[in-house]
């Protein structure tokens, strides 16, 4: 669900989004609130463990 997903990204710690921003390029981030191409952000997201779960945890909840 997007709405869901943009509720995730709005909130993330300033730290989180710093993060955010290292891994996910621009597009990524709008996939990730419209809920596209959830696939291929959540690998690059993997990358980075404790962001991914913080992010897996908000989603799923």
């Amino acid at each position: 669900d997007s709405f869901k997903a943009l509720k995730v990204i709005e909130g993330l710690s300033d730290d989180d989004l710093n993060m955010l921003a290292e891994v996910l390029e621009p597009q990524d981030i709008l996939d990730l609130a419209n809920g596209n191409n959830i696939k291929r952000v959540a690998l690059k997201l993997l990358k980075h463990p404790i962001l991914s779960l913080k992010v897996a945890k908000a989603l799923l909840s």
